[in-house]
């Protein structure tokens, strides 16, 4: 099965390249970002602020190769295996 998508919309930051952006939240606190939806997509967030919740689905594009087995980042109590 093959399942493919087209982008909405983008994220933007002040940050221009992986080199120095922060991989948790707390080394962005005061970091401001937003959505940026296209426009023949924002008639779908009318009446938006009228829910509690929304769903991000995002596509790390810039990433070259992972891993399938990883030590979460400062969790020194898990064991794996």
């Amino acid at each position: 099965m093959n399942i493919s998508y087209s982008p909405i919309g983008y994220f933007k930051s002040p940050y221009t390249e992986i080199n120095g952006m922060p991989i948790q939240p707390i080394g962005a606190e005061d970091v401001e970002g937003a959505i940026e939806v296209l426009p023949e997509f924002r008639a779908g967030l009318t009446d938006l602020e009228g829910f509690s919740h929304v769903f991000v689905l995002y596509h790390l594009h810039q990433i070259e190769g992972y891993e399938l087995m990883i030590k979460p980042f400062l969790d020194t109590n898990l064991k794996v295996g």
